[in-house]
């Protein structure tokens, strides 16, 4: 195992030597040998399961695809179901995490509250998995107990070296992996770019001194090459290294030989990409000075070749998967004709190199000890040198004296029985789109033989997306209550959260079960792709391979309308766009919706065309466009175009106009409004005339977030009525309905039964909606509602910003109390005082600290510790204005008291 993926720390001395209590030999099996599985709907998770999911930190949404450096490890314990779509649920995890109040990574039991718009998970399946899902779950809490105090290292003990150990026995992170592959090849590339500047600095100076002799020109110009050798060696030298660390994995069971092959070819294309780059860089580095080409022109050359050689270097992977076969099992040499069997995938040699077909029959000859015979198969076959490629089923002759013949052993892939295999096989007889890059015979067996087909075909339905979370908010929790009967679920509030990604997969059509109407496709229309809405699909009566399809797209004269094309697969490529099931409509739905919008003439080129034609159609809104006044209530957010910008604001009042359509009325709304161009934004309350055929207003959705009844939202809204502390960086409109529909402070919620009235479970939500800092959440004070006695608050004091406790609040009088350090001067003796002050919380910035409930006294024992305090002097470093207010809100541990 490489240095860096081994756990120097307590987790590893203890579990790497003598593995778990009551476990004498740790059955350690291939980890490389996996795949990711997206999850469609929270039922494809079951305890001990390894997920996946995107790295929270640095996350960006780009292109519609939810996009992180990294990705977190977790092993599931638990799953609950939030609301009736499936795309929420509370999840019991243990991993290497941090809680919304501490930062400090280590193995914890987390209950976190996910949510499959925002969190895009993955299931890591193994093909050779170890250990049962309780023994999984088993080994993970074993840690819990034991290691509870084993450190969080990046490079050595991070949360997929954990999950991989509870799943299969063997601690290895392939995220460390690439980033070692990384700065091995920058390394390397650093010191070739030192003597290529070498050369060019050596070049210079050769021509400035006249007198050199040649010799001694030829020889510092030789000394970049030796440079580079050096490098090189030294490259080659780590490569051998990794090469027999390979050896020696496989030799212990830890790698099969098949993942052991495919990294060492890895390891040498990477090496030989790096010699050939290098050698061809500095090569036209010295063309060019030879030449005599400006400095500019060599600068570049030298840029641009380093830049090149570092990505195709960390390339290579990708490069190996597109050239190698997609089948990553193990080769198994046929020693007798018997052990064939239909629907096996064989490698025969074709044309003097390994190729690969499906077996369709068998037939072996009598007294020839099972070594002769003949096998049908079906595969890419090459009838010439210069002939077309096509599918064929044929017979070929095997002696197996002469002939080496290679079975694939399947073993951990979900296949097909053997009938279907063969089926699959001879539904494409006949095709010829050979890819040399993507389907050639080896894509082709493997797609016949392995059931890879995703679980999204039946999984939407046409329910719109639910604009709130299924859990109902009761009431706030006081400092220092008693919650030990109840679970504490962790969730993410807030702002700007990145969407998961829509997309799926796009892949082509093979065969017509590939095809179902309601799918998006993609096609060949006037010599260009073309993206349409299937609504039919029929067999040809002329040949299995045809077929003829009805779509819904932007037709003749740029109008929508439904058209029958004829296809066959065979030449032909039909492209399918898998979406989500959270975020698309169910086939019927999208065809119903399809044929509504036949004769639409919105055709745009830039704008609209039909790739947002059909996303329109398929893909679900996030935030819904409001058709009639009805839908909107009391508390909602809604988006609205004011001063010809997106504008959010809180609904506190609606009213249809009597005699009139259900698009016309009035709404009292709550926002930063802006009376003129040039005059200062403030906090108001307004009614605003609507008529839906004129104006688009959406209902701004918040599934994934916690929020307040509709009753606590307005009544948050109001409070900050005539607020002028506008900002464009942290104080929007979008920040102000935030603030008052999610919840910002841990809070009671219960699960309301699906059957009756009655509540299933009560829960404490703790959300993560503020800066973490020293076990405490930092939030702005909004409201007076925010300022709570016994909380610790920030100002600013002698232009610094200073803390101190909250014992007062008198919102009539706009004062508060606060016990703080505190001086007469700011050259004064600090000193534990009592003050008042005035406070305009619509002008005014303070800021408020709330801490874990569980871990801080109540608000009467804080105010009693903090008076106790009063006059004392003791200020210094490690008993400041911070210190004091943490000694008088956190409990005593025993160890303290």
């Amino acid at each position: 195992m490489p240095a860096l993926s081994k756990l120097y720390n307590s987790f590893r001395a203890q579990i790497g030597t003598e593995g778990l209590a009551g476990e004498t030999e740790l059955d350690v099996k291939c980890i490389s040998c996996t795949r990711r599985e997206r999850v469609c709907k929270w039922e494809d998770v079951s305890k001990g399961s390894h997920i996946i999911m995107k790295g929270e930190n640095f996350m960006l949404n780009v292109g519609g695809k939810q996009m992180s450096p990294y990705t977190h490890h977790a092993i599931v314990k638990e799953v609950v179901h939030i609301d009736i779509n499936s795309s929420s649920a509370s999840v019991k995890l243990i991993h290497f995490f941090s809680t919304p109040y501490d930062m400090t990574l280590r193995v914890q039991e987390t209950t976190e509250l996910l949510d499959l718009h925002y969190h895009q998970v993955y299931i890591l399946r193994y093909r050779h998995q170890t250990h049962s899902p309780e023994r999984i779950v088993e080994r993970a809490e074993s840690i819990l107990v034991t290691n509870a105090t084993v450190k969080y290292y990046l490079f050595s003990c991070n949360c997929e070296h954990f999950c991989n150990w509870c799943s299969v026995g063997q601690e290895e992170s392939f995220q460390v992996e690439t980033l070692e592959s990384l700065v091995r090849s920058m390394s390397m590339e650093v010191g070739s770019l030192l003597g290529k500047l070498l050369r060019i600095l050596l070049q210079f100076a050769v021509v400035s001194v006249e007198d050199l002799s040649a010799v001694a020109a030829r020889t510092v110009c030789a000394v970049p090459w030796g440079v580079l050798s050096v490098f090189a060696l030294i490259y080659l030298l780590l490569t051998a290294w990794k090469h027999h660390k390979l050896d020696e994995k496989q030799k212990r069971g830890i790698i099969c030989s098949a993942c052991c092959l495919r990294r060492k070819q890895e390891l040498w294309m990477t090496f030989f990409t790096y010699c050939v780059f290098q050698v061809g860089g500095l090569g036209l580095i010295s063309f060019l000075i030879a030449i005599a080409a400006s400095k500019g022109i060599v600068i570049a050359a030298l840029i641009g070749c380093s830049i090149l050689s570092i990505s195709l270097m960390n390339l290579v992977p990708k490069i190996r998967k597109y050239l190698g076969s997609p089948f990553e099992g193990r080769l198994v040499r046929v020693t007798s004709l018997n052990k064939v069997w239909v629907g096996d995938v064989i490698s025969i040699d074709h044309w003097k190199m390994s190729h690969d077909a499906i077996v369709s029959s068998v037939n072996i000859i009598r007294g020839t000890r099972k070594k002769k015979g003949s096998i049908r198969v079906i595969h890419y076959a090459l009838p010439s040198i210069f002939g077309q490629r096509r599918i064929v089923e044929e017979e070929i002759d095997i002696d197996l004296t002469r002939h080496f013949i290679k079975g694939h052993d399947y073993s951990g892939y979900n296949v097909h029985p053997p009938e279907i295999v063969v089926e699959r096989a001879r539904k494409r007889i006949g095709e010829t789109k050979f890819g040399l890059m993507s389907n050639r015979s080896c894509h082709f067996c493997h797609w016949a033989k392995v059931d890879e087909k995703l679980k999204d075909d039946d999984d939407a339905t046409d329910a719109a997306r639910p604009l709130r979370s299924e859990l109902l908010y009761v009431r706030s929790i006081k400092p220092g209550e008693t919650l030990s009967s109840l679970r504490s679920i962790h969730v993410n509030h807030k702002q700007n959260r990145k969407p998961t990604t829509k997309l799926m997969e796009k892949t082509w059509v093979r065969i017509r079960d590939d095809l179902k109407p309601g799918m998006v496709i993609s096609f060949k229309f006037r010599t260009r792709w073309h993206k349409a809405i299937c609504t039919a699909v029929l067999d040809s009566p002329d040949s299995l391979s045809k077929l003829i399809i009805g779509v819904v797209h932007y037709g003749k004269n740029c109008i929508v309308s439904e058209e029958s094309f004829e296809f066959d697969l065979n030449t032909q490529d039909i492209w399918i766009y898998r979406y989500h099931p959270i975020y698309r409509f169910d086939y019927q739905t999208i065809i119903r919706r399809a044929r509504a919008r036949m004769g639409n003439q919105d055709y745009n080129m830039l704008l609209h065309r039909s790739s947002h034609l059909v996303e329109e159609i398929a893909l679900k809104e996030t935030d819904r466009l409001i058709t009639d006044i009805d839908e909107v209530q009391l508390g909602d957010v809604i988006l609205m175009m004011y001063w010809g910008l997106t504008h959010a604001a809180v609904v506190t009042w609606v009213r249809r106009a009597e005699s009139k359509p259900n698009t016309i009325g009035r709404i009292k709304i709550i926002h930063y409004a802006l009376d003129s161009l040039f005059s200062t934004r403030y906090i108001k309350e307004e009614t605003i005339p609507v008529d839906l055929q004129k104006d688009m207003i959406w209902l701004k959705n918040y599934s994934g977030y916690s929020t307040y009844p509709p009753t606590v939202v307005v009544k948050r809204a109001r409070n900050r009525i005539d607020e002028k502390r506008f900002n464009f960086v942290g104080n929007t409109s979008w920040d102000f309905v935030h603030w008052a529909k999610v919840i910002q402070t841990p809070g009671i919620m219960v699960k309301p039964s699906q059957n009756d009235d009655s509540v299933e479970e009560e829960f404490v939500i703790v959300p993560v909606s503020g800066e973490c800092y020293d076990g405490f959440q930092r939030h702005r004070a909004c409201a007076w509602m925010d300022l709570r006695e016994g909380t610790i608050v920030e100002y600013s004091y002698y232009w610094i910003w200073h803390q101190g406790i909250l014992t007062r609040k008198d919102e009539t009088s706009k004062t508060i109390s606060v016990i703080h350090y505190g001086a007469s001067h700011i050259f004064a003796s600090r000193t534990i005082i009592e003050d008042t002050w005035n406070v305009d919380l619509k002008h005014d910035n303070i800021w408020i600290y709330d801490t874990d409930p569980r871990k801080c006294n109540r608000a009467s024992v804080i105010v009693d510790n903090a008076r106790m305090r009063l006059g004392e002097q003791r200020w210094c470093s490690g008993n400041r204005s911070w210190d004091f207010c943490k000694d008088c809100v956190l409990k005593k541990t025993s160890k303290e008291t």
